[in-house]
């Protein structure tokens, strides 16, 4: 498998992420950010606290981070998937002030 299988495979772990995420009430660009799904010019801008979920083929691995008034604290580096969704689903639903206002 080469490193863009492995990024294309990632992107799409991470959109049916998103889809789940959305349809439990969560809204994209809002309460969750993932960099691949930016379409430059048609995006709305990220909030200036973004929980940011995304997959570093250099690494390799998933990346769970937060970003605060330019600040970035990495939560988990080269994780796997399952480590990185399950660190990012509980994040934004109760660590995210966005993610506390759902059900």
């Amino acid at each position: 498998m080469t490193g863009s299988d492995d990024q294309e495979r990632a992107e799409r772990l991470l959109d049916d992420l998103a889809d789940e995420l959305v349809s439990q009430g969560l809204v994209e660009f809002v309460d969750f950010y993932m960099p691949h799904r930016v379409v430059v010019g048609q995006s709305p801008l990220p909030a200036s606290e973004v929980y940011g979920i995304r997959y570093d083929a250099d690494a390799p691995g998933f990346r769970v981070y937060h970003r605060d008034m330019g600040v970035k604290r990495v939560l988990l580096e080269r994780g796997s998937w399952d480590e990185a969704r399950a660190l990012y689903i509980e994040t934004i639903t109760t660590l995210s002030p966005f993610g506390r206002r759902k059900p």
